[in-house]
């Protein structure tokens, strides 16, 4: 990478730096070892929900099936039990998981993520209404993207473009993944299809599995996350 991209790099685990939260705010920076967990909303993702008729709708994007975020921090639990690792570095375009790390719920763990505004409109809708406006964001996405093919451990969604470009360019760079975890299935680009997924007939069971994968907290059993998968078309 070029050297101005490692400066920021610098610039970012720099003591004192404003553009950096960290919770808790005694937290040692840089950290020894993390986690890279990369959460995807917005526009991107669908939740399920009964609209004011009771009729089943998706609200939100069209492509992919939002992953709760109580979802992520149960991979996080399998990453810490097996490698002892409890720092996460977060980098999301949700004020909603912000707010969901923000309120305290995850006692024992460390977080930093960037100090920026985030938004759940689509990238060329907010650039119109002027919401990245000095090239700040751009320089925030790549630093992220430098941190995450550094980090020590990844969690992520691949049916998001920038999990599946953080998880090529690592497999590139270091010739083999570090320990990961896949938050959903992706079936497309070049991703395996998963022949033992259900298939839904219809948004009433499409319902119905959300609710099932909801109440068997941390991963459906019959539907384990995948784990150290190295058969996904990328080379050995």
């Amino acid at each position: 990478p070029r050297p101005q991209l490692h400066e920021w790099v610098r610039d970012f685990w720099s003591a004192g730096n404003p553009g950096r939260v960290d919770l808790p705010a005694t937290a040692a920076v840089p950290p020894e070892r993390y986690i890279a967990m990369h959460v995807r909303w917005g526009d991107k993702c669908f939740r399920i929900k009964k609209d004011a008729e009771g009729q089943i709708k998706r609200v939100g994007g069209r492509e992919a099936k939002c992953v709760p975020f109580s979802r992520y921090m149960a991979a996080a639990q399998l990453i810490r039990r097996d490698y002892g690792v409890s720092t996460i570095l977060l980098s999301t375009e949700s004020p909603e998981a912000v707010r969901t790390v923000l309120a305290g719920q995850y006692p024992g763990w460390t977080f930093h993520f960037s100090n920026t505004t985030r938004t759940t409109l689509s990238l060329p809708l907010a650039l119109r209404r002027g919401q990245f406006g000095d090239g700040q964001e751009a320089r925030n996405s790549i630093t992220n993207f430098m941190l995450a093919i550094q980090a020590d451990h990844l969690i992520c969604t691949p049916s998001s473009n920038w999990c599946r470009a953080i998880f090529r360019y690592v497999m590139a760079l270091r010739g083999s993944t570090m320990p990961y975890i896949f938050m959903d299935r992706w079936s497309h680009d070049t991703f395996n299809v998963f022949p033992d997924d259900e298939p839904v007939e219809s948004m009433e069971h499409l319902a119905r599995l959300e609710s099932q994968e909801l109440s068997s907290l941390p991963f459906p059993q019959e539907k384990p996350p995948s784990r150290a998968r190295t058969d996904l078309g990328l080379g050995a």
